[in-house]
């Protein structure tokens, strides 16, 4: 790349110093997400050695009081004679790291607000985001780069804290196009919601433990829950041996509230059953 491009950590724990273990994290978690843009790309697995041989991420100098440093992406060898080098090179690879980090902003912003964003696949290049009334246009690669660098993302984000890390940036050294701040410290937390309307289902418990008021059970075909295994808690002050011998029958219909979660790259899942009561049979008062 001719433009060299800035990592940028700022806060006020960088006043007395630069903690190694922060930076050191920092910078991991940077190539973390270049490498994971350059392994979809080029429909690889991993980055081998060889790879990394010709492949490698560039630091020329470091600033204290924040932590900076300069950075550029390198692809350099035998390798600039393969085709597919001109098509994805060290520009190409910071491109799609930019998309990809907006891609997962817009997705997860629109999470927050308890909506769940559809996904269209255009002629396998390009990818058509739904978010509402409003559809947006990404590059194919961004949404399998997304699920490999979101973790990186998720770690970025928990080291920001008020009076210490507030902001991290990465780009452009006067206009950084990935910037995370204090208010996106939650923004890559996918949380669950409870439904308010009691469902019956008709279930197996197999499990349950007395100490924790929780427990395994299998759903039923044709029931309002998709048939399959999920975990369950007890609401409120219930008789725990009417769960210990629901064990031994082999069905039971129980009244509960689904918690659902939403998934950004994925779907909404049930993740739990809240059960208010059981009762043996089809009977439930």
């Amino acid at each position: 790349m001719s433009e060299r491009l800035t990592f940028k950590m700022e806060g006020p724990i960088f006043e007395r110093g630069v903690p190694l273990h922060l930076v050191i994290g920092g910078l991991t978690e940077l190539h973390h997400v270049v490498d994971k843009t350059y392994i979809v790309l080029h429909d690889k697995k991993r980055v081998s050695r060889a790879d990394r041989e010709q492949f490698q991420i560039i630091s020329h100098k470091f600033s204290s009081s924040s932590f900076l440093t300069e950075f550029e992406i390198l692809l350099t060898g035998v390798q600039l004679a393969l085709p597919f080098i001109s098509q994805y090179g060290p520009q190409n690879i910071w491109d799609y790291t930019k998309e990809t980090f907006n891609f997962l902003k817009q997705i997860f912003t629109y999470s927050k607000a308890g909506q769940q964003a559809t996904y269209n696949l255009h002629d396998d290049s390009t990818l058509i985001v739904n978010t509402g009334d409003t559809h947006h246009n990404y590059h194919a690669p961004v949404y399998q780069i997304g699920k490999l660098v979101l973790p990186v993302y998720q770690k970025y984000t928990a080291l920001l804290d008020k009076g210490s890390i507030e902001n991290i940036s990465i780009g452009k050294k006067d206009d950084p196009e990935i910037q995370l701040t204090l208010q996106d410290k939650d923004l890559f937390e996918s949380k669950s919601t409870i439904d308010e309307t009691p469902l019956n289902v008709e279930c197996d418990i197999f499990d349950f433990n007395k100490f924790k008021n929780s427990g395994k059970l299998m759903v039923s075909k044709d029931q309002p829950v998709k048939e399959g295994e999920y975990s369950f808690s007890l609401i409120g002050s219930q008789e725990t041996q009417e769960y210990i011998l629901s064990m031994l029958k082999p069905k039971v219909t129980i009244n509960c509230l689904k918690e659902k979660f939403i998934d950004p790259l994925g779907e909404t899942i049930i993740r739990r059953l809240h059960i208010i009561k059981v009762a043996s049979g089809d009977a439930l008062a």
